[in-house]
């Protein structure tokens, strides 16, 4: 079989050597890296209204996740790394939030690392967008490599990569959710690695470091911070290994299978092990979080029926079009699998079609399947997303029908089928453009509908014109052009402008009046922003704000906000209103800016306060209740989860006020002074991980109205520290060492293994 042989003598490509001089690589790969230095050159052209220097017609990505949640995580992780502290909490947003833990902080990605050092503390917006192109850029690399490993050529390489790299998926919302596109453009090195690793007849050390190589990228790839993305990295990853697998047993017999079957076992091994870091304080706010339980209803999302049609009429359905491949790329999809009919080709045709299935979500029956019987299925919504692994199961596709149709042996019979199916449909897409122009003309509508038909009718003509000059017995490398020209014609016409908006990066997030009082004044209460600002502004502004743009929302957060409006307010200590509304009862009106309205509300609770009022509601049914009767006052009486462990005075002794300030984000600082006891209150959001100390000794930290803090104190002066040391990472850092510092001394290992060990 073409996939388990070794590549061929001055392919560039031996997997069982392990050692290059720097002139060999140059001699043996000049080829490939003038493909790398082409996908370079594209990359910059797509995106080139992105990275241009001239002011005039610099754009940037369009104000939403990208802006709203992932720069400003990546701005906040830039301040508190570059000060020489791991960003453990992130007090401006959601009164407090695990941050770390918010796997799309991807605080232990490494590119996120390299971003942040190019930056700089001023971290601005356009680092971030380089950064994301920076990946679409490796998407084609990585995509390319897995081909040359795979194709007899370069051609089908580079074919696969442009149809993955730009294609209508990775060019759409991933780069909007940025951590979507940083996970899984990994799956082709990964995968890369993956048949490397189970190539027959190499010695067992290619093997171990192939394998060892391979996990870690697995690793790397599930930092970069999208469970879901990483949930289909692991699958496509685990189903290419099982058909690896097969292959070898099919071929090589069953001892060799048996030989083999531990490398799966060890790419997922290496791989969470290495990603331990995160994926253990993840799993602990994801069990504390709103999303720990998700119904079918809300997790069958997917795309609508009719979004088939934009795999040949793209922008018909929808402004972006995901499922778009290109039309040429599709037709030699089509030849792989009707000419080719290799294992390979078998597998990439299933993978895409039940992956294009499962992409509509509850709107087809397989879904339903998968929600019951796949770990993962029932724990994500939207399902479109699936539609990734059919993007680039197809760019395989095509990559074979490249090597089909560039083949001179290909049947010149065929080839003539073929041009006459592409006549007949390039006949039909005239057809339908002739037809959408009369329902245009008698209706005024259709207009995205026409465009599309008339684009299917040119790329078709096109495609018409190669493959008869291929007939005709063109030139391979004439060929070869054209189809990368064709392809880049077709792809970068429809997808180039996805995710551009007139607007310079540099105008988000400014500091204006309003944002510079805030910026001032902060620190007398938190901010209510109604979604005048950006959902996660505070990060960037370093502004404490009780609202937020996360999917991992603290459920015990959650049930709080459940509270009449300005008794949630008050407890959280919110001080100022920033809103649309022109009027608010009890509030003075600060400032107007762009028809938003800073009211300044009237004494919320103090952040710290030494209350001697208890009463104890186990049950957070009982305590919402109770917080939310007009008739509780909140100031005097505290409401615990459980008996503090002390006696306090009867009901009716004043509350003192503690003085509150934070040393760092994840560091608090709280003076009492007290003559009787009582319940130090503070409006922190409660957490596993947080720690107390009450003059230098160990305490207990007690859950406190629902969801916030508290701490017993004994009548005194007292000093209380609070300080945020989550054992999940702690854990998840020793698991991560133990991988990296095993698979280190593996590979050291391997470099002093005999040169003749068979596998």
């Amino acid at each position: 079989m073409v996939d388990l042989r070794l590549p061929a003598k001055g392919s560039g490509l031996a997997p069982h050597t392990l050692r290059f001089t720097a002139k060999k690589i140059v001699a043996a790969y000049a080829g490939d890296l003038a493909a790398v230095a082409f996908l370079l050159v594209i990359t910059f052209l797509f995106y080139w209204r992105i990275l241009t220097p001239d002011s005039v017609n610099r754009a940037s990505f369009p104000q939403g996740d990208f802006t709203e949640q992932f720069y400003a995580f990546a701005f906040f992780r830039a301040q508190e790394l570059l000060s020489g502290r791991l960003p453990l909490w992130n007090p401006f947003t959601y009164a407090g939030h695990p941050f770390i833990a918010d796997i799309q902080s991807a605080v232990f990605y490494p590119i996120g690392w390299i971003t942040t050092v190019i930056a700089g503390k001023d971290y601005p917006v356009i680092a971030l967008e380089c950064e994301a192109v920076g990946h679409v850029f490796l998407a084609g690399v990585f995509t390319y490599a897995f081909g040359r490993l795979r194709f007899r050529g370069r051609l089908p390489a580079i074919v696969s990569a442009l149809v993955f790299a730009f294609g209508g998926y990775l060019t759409s919302y991933p780069s909007q959710q940025l951590s979507i596109l940083e996970v899984q453009i990994w799956l082709p090195l990964v995968l890369f690695f993956a048949h490397l690793a189970t190539s027959p007849k190499i010695l067992l050390r290619a093997r171990v470091v192939y394998t060892v190589l391979g996990g870690a990228v697995v690793g790397i790839s599930a930092l970069a911070g999208h469970p879901q993305a990483y949930m289909y990295v692991l699958y496509g990853t685990m189903l290419y290994l099982a058909f690896r697998l097969f292959e070898i047993r099919a071929d090589y017999g069953g001892r060799t299978f048996l030989s083999a079957l531990w490398i799966p076992v060890a790419f997922l091994a290496v791989g969470l092990g290495v990603a331990a870091v995160q994926l253990v304080p993840t799993y602990e706010l994801m069990l504390l979080s709103s999303r720990a339980k998700l119904s079918y209803d809300f997790t069958s999302w997917g795309f609508p029926i009719e979004d088939v049609l934009q795999i040949v009429l793209p922008g018909s359905a929808s402004a972006i079009s995901p499922m778009y491949v290109g039309i040429f790329p599709l037709i030699l999809a089509v030849v792989a699998v009707i000419h080719h009919r290799s294992r390979q080709v078998v597998f990439w045709a299933l993978l895409a079609g039940g992956a294009l299935l499962l992409s509509f979500g509850g709107h087809t029956f397989l879904y339903s399947v998968f929600y019951l019987a796949v770990p993962g299925f029932s724990t994500f919504r939207d399902q479109e997303r699936a539609v990734y692994l059919a993007s680039f199961a197809t760019a395989q596709l095509a990559g074979y029908g490249a090597v089909a149709l560039a083949d001179a042996d290909f049947a010149r019979e065929w080839i003539a089928k073929l041009a006459k199916v592409l006549l007949v449909a390039s006949l039909g897409a005239f057809a339908l453009l002739v037809g959408t122009y009369l329902v245009k003309t008698a209706s005024g509508r259709l207009g995205d509908q026409m465009s599309a038909a008339a684009f299917l009718f040119a790329v078709l003509l096109l495609s018409l014109v190669l493959v008869q000059a291929q007939r005709q017995g063109i030139a391979n490398p004439i060929f070869a052009v054209a189809a990368v020209g064709l392809i880049f014609f077709d792809l970068f016409s429809v997808n180039w402008k996805n995710n551009l908006e007139e607007k310079k990066p540099e105008d988000f997030y400014q500091v204006t009046p309003l944002v510079r009082y805030l910026q001032e004044n902060s620190v007398q209460g938190r901010v209510v922003n109604e979604h005048q600002l950006p959902g996660n502004y505070g990060c960037v502004y370093g502004v404490e704000d009780v609202g937020g743009a996360s999917p991992l929302e603290v459920e015990r957060f959650r049930l709080l906000s459940q509270l009449p409006q300005e008794r949630l307010w008050e407890i959280l200590n919110v001080r100022y209103l920033l809103t649309w509304q022109g009027g608010f009862e009890g509030g003075r009106k600060i400032s107007v800016e762009n028809q938003m309205n800073l009211y300044e509300l009237p004494t919320p609770m103090p952040r710290a306060s030494l209350l001697h009022d208890v009463v104890v509601k186990p049950k957070d049914e009982d305590a919402l209740a109770l917080l939310a009767s007009p008739t509780f006052d909140p100031r005097r009486t505290v409401i615990l989860a459980e008996q503090p462990g002390m006696s306090v005075p009867q009901a009716g002794t004043s509350p003192s006020q503690a003085t509150f300030s934070m040393l760092d984000p994840d560091r608090l600082l709280i003076q009492t002074n007290d003559n009787e006891p009582g319940i130090l209150l503070v409006s922190e959001l409660f957490y596993p991980g947080w720690k107390a100390w009450v003059d230098g000794k160990p305490a207990e930290i007690l859950r406190a109205d629902v969801a916030l803090r508290a701490v017993p104190l004994d009548g005194g002066k007292h000093t209380v520290e609070m300080v945020f040391e989550p054992n999940s990472v702690k854990l998840g850092m020793a698991l991560s060492g133990i991988t990296l510092g095993g698979s280190l001394l593996l590979l050291l290992g391997v470099a002093l293994w005999p040169t003749r060990r068979p596998s």
